[in-house]
């Protein structure tokens, strides 16, 4: 986590962000093909953590609960780019909803 929050803005680090976050996105995915594996008081205890990384306007990655994170809508519509200025958003993944990231801000 810290080196994501305090990494500098230059084009290696940037890089490495968005590697880092890609890497996050194929985990989630990779999770929710898992979704049998999990009960819901392992959901509960994730719905307490601060797990979910979402880039902030500066490129900045910080580390949210679910409940404070919404996803984005793919379809490429302006009203999506105003929830992401917004609000910390997160592509869509089944294990995130079940951990309580709301699909709509």
């Amino acid at each position: 986590k810290m080196l994501l929050e305090h990494a500098g803005q230059d084009e290696e680090s940037l890089a490495l962000r968005d590697t880092i976050l890609s890497l996050f996105e194929e985990t989630f995915s990779y999770l929710s093909s898992r979704s049998t594996d999990f009960n819901s008081s392992h959901m509960k205890a994730l719905q307490r953590e601060s797990f979910v990384p979402c880039k902030d306007d500066t490129g900045v990655v910080r580390w949210y609960k679910p409940a404070e994170v919404y996803f984005t809508n793919t379809d490429g519509k302006e009203a999506d780019e105003i929830v992401a200025l917004l609000f910390h958003s997160i592509s869509f993944s089944p294990f995130l909803a079940s951990a309580g990231v709301k699909s709509e801000a």
